[in-house]
């Protein structure tokens, strides 16, 4: 799990939006899947996604000089409101 999850935050970083899940798995169900990175991780696949991105956009923050508007759209929140909210 925790290759996944290295693999899977970079193609997280290249893709800007949303990580790969159960495709990289084909031999193992969604539901299978959910639980194998629940347990591994302590957390859902979409608290995992969410602290992503608030990772993503804080290290944007630090790093550049892009507006929050601009940060919260690379990193998949619709609005800066949405990254706010979190």
């Amino acid at each position: 799990m925790t290759r996944w999850k290295c693999q899977n935050r970079q193609q997280f970083d290249k893709e800007k939006r949303r990580p790969i899940s159960g495709r990289r798995c084909p031999a193992m169900s969604r539901r299978t899947f959910t639980r194998h990175f629940q347990k591994a991780t302590g957390m859902t696949v979409v608290e995992w996604l969410v602290n992503e991105r608030l990772r993503r956009g804080r290290e944007l923050l630090e790093t550049t000089s892009l507006s929050v508007e601009a940060i919260s759209e690379r990193v998949g929140f619709h609005t800066a409101t949405a990254s706010s909210e979190r």
